[in-house]
């Protein structure tokens, strides 16, 4: 007599183990995708940041050097305004970590979010960034339309050594909405005095600054009693920035110290 065969599907709990099986394998590969496409963004935002950071140093060591190779010439010191401006921003050191600056925090990495560093540091600390794509010397005339020492007009000095305090605009050093880095255009924004007068420029040159954002420099001078005997100065370049996936602010600091041209030896 033939066995009839008896034919057996899958039940319920084996088609559950399978569908439990799969849906782990795609979550553990969406992880390892967002993991690896976090892994690189942080990568990117770190390699901006450094750009940023050697761009504010080589543009200061470009200034010093151009001054400091002035002495020995006849002509009028070119560059000599633009050391000045940024030696009008350096701090006392012997102030920092004193009552003048109790309520701040000179120590970047102790901020829980960088939105607090702006408001504390940038306008107790005189804090400024450089314009590459600026740096003039003074020969006593105009640059596309803007004069370079009237400081009620926003001129070069101003768009080359930018600060909150200055006369170009207001608040352009500000939190990083990305990443550390400077925004420019081709006019001055309508906010700025004159600006009317570059809309028509068919150059269209991105030289001036729009925003800086994530990024600025401390100069803290070393002379506590005469800021003009410094012997040398010291740049924090420092950057701050909401990486994707962190819930600190990420940070990178470097110092640069420059000695005074004024008071090197020939």
């Amino acid at each position: 007599m033939l066995m009839k065969k008896i034919k057996h599907g899958d039940t319920i709990i084996e088609v559950c183990i399978c569908v439990s099986i799969f849906a782990l394998v795609c979550i553990f590969t969406v992880g390892l995708m967002n993991n690896g496409l976090n892994t690189a963004q942080r990568t990117l935002e770190v390699t901006m940041a450094r750009t940023a950071i050697d761009s504010q140093a080589e543009s200061l060591r470009f200034i010093h050097n151009n001054y400091l190779s002035e002495r020995n010439s006849n002509s009028t010191a070119q560059f000599k305004k633009i050391w000045q401006r940024i030696k009008d921003y350096s701090r006392d050191p012997s102030k920092i970590k004193t009552s003048e600056y109790a309520s701040v925090r000179f120590d970047v990495n102790s901020y829980n979010n960088c939105d607090e560093v702006y408001s504390d540091q940038i306008s107790y600390f005189s804090a400024f960034a450089v314009n590459p794509r600026l740096i003039l010397p003074d020969l006593n005339a105009s640059y596309r339309g803007i004069s370079y020492t009237d400081v009620g007009k926003n001129g070069i000095i101003d768009n080359m050594i930018i600060s909150n305090k200055s006369g170009v605009g207001t608040n352009k050093l500000r939190a990083a909405s990305l990443y550390p880095r400077i925004i420019y255009q081709t006019g001055r924004g309508s906010g700025d005095t004159d600006a009317e007068s570059l809309k028509g420029d068919s150059s269209n040159l991105y030289q001036f600054v729009n925003a800086v954002e994530g990024v600025w420099v401390i100069a803290v001078h070393e002379n506590e009693d005469d800021l003009n005997r410094s012997e040398f100065f010291d740049f924090y370049i420092r950057t701050c920035w909401m990486s994707v996936g962190n819930t600190t602010p990420s940070t990178i600091t470097t110092i640069v110290r420059l000695y005074n041209p004024e008071t090197i030896q020939e």
